[in-house]
C-alpha cells in the first residue's frame, strides 16, 4: 500500500544496469499518479517469479509498466506470476513469458476455478470463474486457472452417432463430426 508518481510499489528508473529479481512477492493496492501502479520500469533487466500484482492503480500499467521496451537492455521476464484486477490494465510494454502466468482483468477468487467452454451453435460460450464440476455439469471443457480472455474455445459442430446428433467439440465426438453444422442439417 504505497503511493508514488512512478512505480507505486517499486520504481526502477535510476539508470541502473543491475538486474532486479523479484521472487515470491505481492504488490497489492499500490497507486502511481503516473505509470506502473505495482511496478514501474524504465531501466535494467527485471525477472518476476511467483509474484502477485492485484488491485494496483496507475494512469498506465496498473500492474506493471515496462516503459522503455525498445531498449535491448531493458528485459522484463515473467514466470508463474499473477496480474489481475489492476486498473486500467495489467501490463504495458513487452515482456518474455516463461509460462505459468495468469494475466486477466478479472481475478479468480479460487485458484481451482477457471474458464469453461460450453458447446453452443454457432459458437461456444465461455464462462469465467467456474469450478470443474460446474463446467462438466454444463457439458463444457474446463481450463483451470484461466479466464475467458485467455481462452480460445474450440470450434463447435454436429456430432452424429447411432441415429443421434448433438452439438459438441470435435475432441468430444465419438461419432462423425461436422464443423459449423447444427443437427438440423
Amino acid at each position: 500500500n504505497n503511493t508514488a508518481h512512478t512505480g507505486g510499489g517499486i520504481a526502477n528508473d535510476t539508470h541502473s544496469t543491475d538486474d532486479m529479481v523479484l521472487i515470491d512477492c505481492t504488490f497489492e493496492s499500490n497507486i502511481a499518479w503516473g505509470i506502473g501502479g505495482g511496478l514501474g520500469l524504465d531501466e535494467g533487466s527485471v525477472t518476476v517469479e511467483n509474484c502477485t500484482f492485484t488491485n494496483n492503480v496507475a494512469n498506465a500499467g496498473g500492474g506493471i509498466y515496462n516503459g522503455n521496451s525498445s531498449e535491448p537492455t531493458l528485459i522484463l521476464t515473467l514466470e508463474s506470476s499473477t496480474l489481475c484486477g489492476n486498473t486500467p490494465d495489467q501490463i504495458v510494454g513487452d515482456y518474455t513469458d516463461l509460462g505459468g502466468n495468469y494475466i486477466a482483468d478479472e481475478c479468480l477468487p479460487d485458484p481451482d476455478n477457471g474458464a469453461c467452454c460450453v458447446p453452443a451453435f454457432p459458437e461456444a460460450t465461455c464462462i469465467s470463474n467456474i469450478n470443474e464440476a460446474e463446467c462438466t455439469a454444463q457439458g463444457g471443457t474446463f481450463y483451470q486457472g484461466q479466464a475467458c480472455e485467455q481462452t480460445t474455445c474450440p470450434a463447435v459442430g454436429a456430432c452424429c452417432f447411432e441415429g443421434s446428433c448433438v452439438i459438441t467439440f470435435e475432441a468430444d465426438c465419438s461419432g462423425q463430426w461436422y464443423l459449423d453444422t447444427d443437427c438440423s442439417q
